[in-house]
């Protein structure tokens, strides 16, 4: 296989100055920047070319038996013209009377190279030479008379004669050494044709190609899906498994909420259903970080609630209503406590219930001008809050206390939308992007990382990638510069990608480690890592994918989704992240089971519990 490099000094040799500039911009911007680029010489392409015909009339000039056939072609580049054996051979030739004759002596055909036998050579009176003629050697030893001097192909200098009588040519001088190159001999003995090292791949933009791992292409999930039906007047919005428990799975639609039972690992009957409350508008759920409560926020007659229920669907508490909508809720880590976040439409205010404190009562509030999209726990005693053109961070004891305030000065009234959280070398990084149309930026306040334009559509997802088990088989992705294993973070966008990025505390940057595609106009609408870290899955309108966290490249598995409507009737609107003019109607919920071998995707009026066996 011919390098870049050869190709494109061919061309450049030949003329074909244009097509040069189109390969070398499809291959490398600047190919003698290549890491093989000094080991190509000058004219190696033609150089091989002329090998290649040369060994092939060598081959045509000799028969079966290793004798030359007499009346062999001229070579295609004409005689060769091969340099002298060694210096004496340059300096004369001996007919056979022992008279020097002059001229250019008739080129010979090259003889064959490795364990075949040489032909006999012809004198120039047409008598073969017997193969026991002494003749003379490398050390400088007179020929016999009668021998014949093994022809070159080259013109021979003619040494002149003194008395009539022949004379030894002198030795010709050495000629100066060239400095000291080693040479590399190839596979067929060429000296100069030396193989380029291992290439160092250069890949630095595009999307992600991982080296292809059984099975050869992505597995089709459709066999092992289930679908559930949650009603025909309800848009799934949120699913979420039960912490430790891959068999039950809580669901929330515009004016549903439901647990669903599954009854075995394969899902291959038909599951239990319990439904919590049909009758209020649904605002927010989430389960207690040991699976014991959920609670569902809902919304009626300007006030919200907030209920809570037993994992058999039994309401056991509920809490007192609140003047608002309950935009959010989130548990802290130990389980004690839940943030709510609730919007008037002009103010946002924080609510906290401490069972510890009071059982029936809120224990403080916080109010803020504009509205609080999402909160997050960073630690047992800290909330992250984001909001338009802010984020918050509050201290939280027995009050909600406001201590600092962030703000991207270029940014002052972007609405800060998603918020995560992870712990990371024994403190709390908080990351949030901006879903505006016209920026899709990311910002790590806790560590000043600032990221503009990190995708070309509205930012739909942000997800920290979970630490891998010390037993996990998979590496762990590193920041970019090789050195430490980083922090993970996924973006997925309604440009048609998810991108991993690798946080670098050190530099305050971020790394793209892969992009991955999901095709043309397939909008990445979410993505979510499985709880090990070892994959990572996105939907887009109708279609789910999942990859190998660590590898990227070809998905692994993949499902696609059945048709709601017709073509016509579920036509997208990218730009403004509708379809038809509805939101709701792009909500793809996403949800893995604590074991990562289970996917909860709500679409439409339905849920489809999706099986990854690995």
């Amino acid at each position: 296989m011919l390098t870049q490099l050869e190709s494109h000094r061919y061309l450049q040799e030949s003329g074909h100055g244009e097509a040069a500039v189109m390969l070398q911009r499809a291959w490398n911007p600047d190919p003698q920047n290549l890491p093989f680029a000094p080991y190509i010489q000058s004219h190696a392409l033609i150089s091989l070319v002329q090998k290649g015909l040369q060994y092939h009339d060598l081959e045509r000039s000799i028969d079966q038996n290793g004798n030359i056939i007499p009346e062999s072609r001229t070579p295609f580049f004409g005689p060769l013209m091969a340099k002298p054996s060694s210096p004496q051979a340059a300096g004369e030739q001996e007919t056979t009377n022992g008279s020097v004759g002059e001229g250019p002596s008739i080129p010979s055909s090259p003889k064959t190279v490795g364990s075949r036998k040489s032909a006999p050579e012809a004198s120039t009176n047409g008598h073969a030479q017997d193969d026991q003629t002494t003749r003379k050697t490398s050390d400088g030893g007179d020929h016999e008379e009668g021998d014949a001097s093994i022809n070159s192909g080259t013109p021979m200098e003619v040494d002149k004669q003194q008395d009539g009588t022949r004379s030894k040519s002198p030795k010709s001088p050495s000629r100066p050494s060239s400095p000291a190159v080693e040479l590399v001999v190839d596979a067929d003995g060429d000296v100069g044709m030396s193989a380029p090292p291992t290439p160092v791949y250069t890949l630095t933009n595009g999307q992600s190609v991982g080296v292809q791992i059984a099975p050869p292409k992505a597995i089709d999930l459709t066999t092992d899906t289930v679908l559930l039906d949650v009603g025909a007047d309800n848009h799934v919005t949120k699913t979420a498994w039960r912490p430790g428990d891959s068999l039950l799975v809580g669901a929330s639609a515009e004016s549903y909420c439901g647990l669903w039972k599954l009854t075995g690992q394969r899902s291959s009957s038909s599951p239990g259903h319990e439904i919590l409350t049909n009758a209020a508008n649904v605002t927010a759920m989430e389960w207690e970080p040991a699976g014991n409560v959920l609670a569902v926020a809902t919304y009626a007659d300007f006030e919200g609630a907030v209920s809570l229920y037993s994992p058999q669907g039994k309401m056991t508490k509920s809490l007192p209503n609140m003047p608002g909508l309950v935009s959010g809720l989130r548990w802290s880590g130990n389980g004690d406590r839940i943030m709510f976040t609730v919007s008037d439409g002009s103010q946002s205010k924080l609510l906290m219930w401490d069972k510890e404190i009071s059982a029936t009562e809120y224990v403080n509030s916080h109010l803020i001008d504009g509205a609080i999209y999402e909160v997050v726990w960073s630690a047992d005693n800290e909330v992250y809050a984001c909001g338009d053109g802010a984020i918050y961070r509050f201290h939280v004891t027995n009050e909600i206390e406001l201590s600092e305030t962030f703000r991207w000065e270029e940014y002052s009234q972007e609405p800060w939308t998603l918020i995560k959280s992870a712990r990371w070398k024994e403190s709390s990084v908080v990351a949030t992007v901006s879903t505006s149309t016209s920026t899709s930026n990311i910002w790590i306040p806790s560590h000043d990382i600032k990221l503009e334009s990190a995708h070309h559509g509205i930012i739909t997802s942000l997800e920290f990638r979970p630490h891998p088990k010390p037993q996990s088989h998979p590496q762990p992705l590193m920041n970019g510069t090789g050195k430490d294993p980083a922090l993970i973070l996924a973006t997925s966008s309604m440009d048609e990608t998810i991108k991993i990025w690798g946080i670098d505390s050190v530099s305050k940057t971020l790394n793209c480690v892969h992009r991955l595609f999901l095709g043309p106009s397939l909008a990445a609408l979410s993505s979510t890592f499985s709880p090990d870290g070892y994959a990572i899955a996105a939907v887009s309108y109708d279609k789910l994918f999942i990859w190998n966290a660590e590898r990227g490249g070809t998905p692994m598995a993949t499902w696609l989704i059945p048709n709601e409507k017709t073509n016509d009737e579920s036509s997208q609107d990218d730009a403004n992240g509708t379809a038809n003019g509805n939101a709701s109607m792009l909500d793809r919920p996403l949800s893995w089971d604590s074991h990562g071998k289970k996917l909860a995707l709500g679409f439409g009026n339905m849920i489809a519990i999706v099986n990854l066996q690995r």
